[in-house]
């Protein structure tokens, strides 16, 4: 008798989480139908520390090293960043150099290929939405190459501190007119990202402080366009 009840209690469990699935399947593709979609195809490879210590240790050392020291926080996860770079050979080339010098480092790589744009609020702000991501993309790429410059001497302090002043430029007005709720948690941090650089390079400009200027703008790029998934 407790044989059968067990059984039927079974069947009853099975058929809810049928029926949850069913239900799940249905919503997914129902917001799937209803979302407008924009093909983004871009990649981040964030070079981490793979070293066995505490990670405020290596966040240190990292930064000690001229690299990013930038905390990156994912699933539970936490990531001390050498640097971000925006193809896979410039990473793998930077990982040579440190694994060189007997530190321990590995790329750990984000890739974002689409976005959806579910709400009525998304779908008005698209021509924006495309807009700010394009331009934010577009800075994250400046700092990469400022970086390489300043690491080479191939411009001097007061030309490298003019250019990052008209980046700066950019991107507060990047953020500022950009203030909805589809954008503000990513302006305000723009905003915060833009007056810290400002104040790291206030006396002298190291490559270093750049690199984590360019860390913390491919995260709050890719915190941004995670408001878009599914």
């Amino acid at each position: 008798m407790k044989t059968h009840r067990f059984k039927e209690k079974l069947k009853g469990i099975v058929t809810a989480i049928s029926v949850a699935v069913l239900f799940s399947s249905f919503a997914y593709a129902r917001i799937l139908n209803s979302a407008k979609i924009l093909s983004v195809y871009q990649s981040f490879y964030f070079l981490v520390s793979n070293e066995d210590v505490s990670v405020s240790t290596s966040l240190h050392t990292a930064y000690l090293n001229g690299g990013a020291g930038y905390l990156l926080e994912r699933a539970g996860e936490d990531y001390s960043v050498y640097a971000c770079y925006l193809s896979l050979s410039e990473a793998e080339s930077a990982k040579k150099n440190i694994t060189d010098k007997k530190q321990s480092a590995e790329i750990y790589e984000e890739r974002v290929t689409q976005i959806y744009l579910k709400s009525k609020k998304q779908k008005i702000c698209e021509r924006a939405i495309k807009g700010y991501i394009q331009t934010l993309y577009s800075c994250i790429s400046l700092i990469g190459r400022y970086t390489v410059s300043c690491e080479k001497g191939g411009y001097t302090q007061t030309e490298l501190y003019d250019l990052l002043q008209d980046l700066f430029r950019v991107l507060e007005r990047l953020a500022k007119e950009n203030t909805s709720t589809v954008f503000k948690k990513a302006s305000d941090g723009i905003v915060q990202s833009v007056e810290e650089c400002r104040r790291r390079i206030n006396e002298l400009i190291y490559a270093k402080d750049l690199r984590f200027f360019g860390a913390e703008l491919a995260d709050l790029y890719l915190s941004f366009l995670s408001n878009f998934k599914l």
